[in-house]
């Protein structure tokens, strides 16, 4: 069945599925919670977002409470058992999600790929999710009944770079698809 989770700094009351406080103990025991499976799942659809400080798979994803540096928390998703896996990351050093987790049956979508930038992708995190859940059409003129993730990366990525264009700001957000 379709399952729903989110972690966040405080567990809304009023939202469906489960939620938890997004600690390392939460998120580490829910996780290896879903690798103890013994049939792969169809599908599982991850979306991470927040702020890290350091470089590639060392840099350390700062939670409430104890941080998790993002080699352990690459390695406990890794640990899911799933025919497709789909990651959007939404943290600074998005190309250390690529390297350690891209293959064949997963799609990465890291909203700041650029190395030499530690920032988190706000304006990723702003226009992805409004891009994704259809609230904004690909093209107001031809209106696709099912669009790919490619083509909503693709948008995504051109709305990032117009925002950075339009208000005379050097680029430090660039997306990175890996499918």
């Amino acid at each position: 069945p379709d399952q729903f989770v989110r972690f966040s700094e405080t567990a809304p009351k009023n939202s469906q599925g489960k939620n938890f406080i997004s600690n390392k103990e939460n998120i580490e025991s829910f996780l290896g919670e879903l690798s103890k499976r013994d049939r792969p799942y169809d599908r599982v659809f991850i979306f991470i977002s927040g702020h890290a400080n350091g470089r590639d798979a060392e840099a350390t994803f700062h939670l409430p409470g104890s941080d998790i540096v993002y080699e352990t928390l690459m390695d406990w998703i890794d640990q899911i058992p799933a025919k497709q896996m789909i990651l959007i990351i939404g943290a600074s050093q998005g190309q250390a999600w690529i390297e350690k987790l891209g293959r064949p049956d997963r799609i990465i979508i890291a909203g700041n790929g650029l190395h030499e930038f530690d920032f988190i992708p706000v304006v990723f995190l702003q226009i992805f999710p409004l891009v994704f859940s259809g609230i904004q059409t690909i093209d107001p003129l031809n209106p696709q009944p099912s669009v790919s993730l490619r083509d909503i990366f693709t948008e995504t990525q051109k709305r990032v770079q117009g925002w950075y264009d339009k208000n005379h700001l050097h680029v430090t957000e660039f997306a990175l698809i890996d499918d």
